[in-house]
């Protein structure tokens, strides 16, 4: 049977690191949680959202927080957004990143950031990207 679960690494080409803030599943369950902080030039620990068995894969996404140096508070820092995504039947897998300009529901587009990802695989399982 295949695994339809989401492998997961964030390489983190910036001079600050990134902190975790939060992850969510739509599908599936953390067999390896997200890592707390990813270090500036750093690369992070392989994570994992597990696909249960069924009709729906794994989905999910995970939230980290730019701690720049200059920003006056947290609450003033950008914010990651990586979603991924290794549905069952005829849906492309999916991966994705981009930044808001600070946390909240309603923030801004932060364009301060370039985002790129490995080819992954649309189709094929599992997902793996980073």
């Amino acid at each position: 049977m295949p695994d339809y679960s989401c492998y997961i690494t964030i390489k983190n080409t910036l001079d600050c690191s990134l902190t975790f803030i939060n992850d969510g599943a739509e599908h599936g369950s953390w067999e390896i949680n997200p890592p707390n902080i990813i270090g500036a030039h750093t690369t992070s620990s392989q994570f994992q959202l597990k696909d249960h068995l069924g009709l729906n894969g794994s989905a999910g996404w995970v939230r980290y927080r730019v701690d720049l140096a200059d920003a006056p508070d947290n609450a003033s820092k950008p914010i990651v957004y990586v979603y991924f995504a290794d549905p069952t039947g005829e849906n492309d897998n999916e991966f994705e990143a981009n930044a808001t300009i600070k946390d909240g529901q309603f923030a801004q587009a932060c364009y301060l950031f370039a985002f790129s990802n490995t080819d992954f695989p649309k189709r094929d399982h599992p997902l793996t990207g980073s």
